[in-house]
């Protein structure tokens, strides 16, 4: 009976064992994933401001006003404003 009882304690202490293996490694294994997660995350937000900063010079009065007069546009005096109804194109 001694025996049974030594062969049933070794033999939950190697479930116990098995089961806290497994934990710690699928935890091992989420924070690595965590971190590759944050690594993107910044690597995108600087991606998204110099993006940012790219898209402000481009759209600036400034460098359209100097780009226009590199491609020899002329400004136009007279302003007309067009408005369209729902289509665009109209056979009558």
């Amino acid at each position: 009976m001694l025996r049974w009882a030594g062969m049933l304690s070794v033999a939950l202490f190697l479930v116990a064992l098995g089961g806290y293996l497994m934990t710690m490694n699928a935890l091992a294994t989420q924070g690595y994933a965590l971190k590759e997660l944050e690594t993107k995350i910044s690597d995108l937000t600087r991606q998204h401001k110099q993006l940012h900063i790219q898209q402000a010079q481009l759209t600036s009065l400034y460098r359209i006003r100097h780009e226009s007069d590199i491609a020899g546009l002329i400004s136009s005096e007279e302003h007309e404003v067009v408005y369209a109804l729902h289509h665009f194109a109209l056979r009558e």
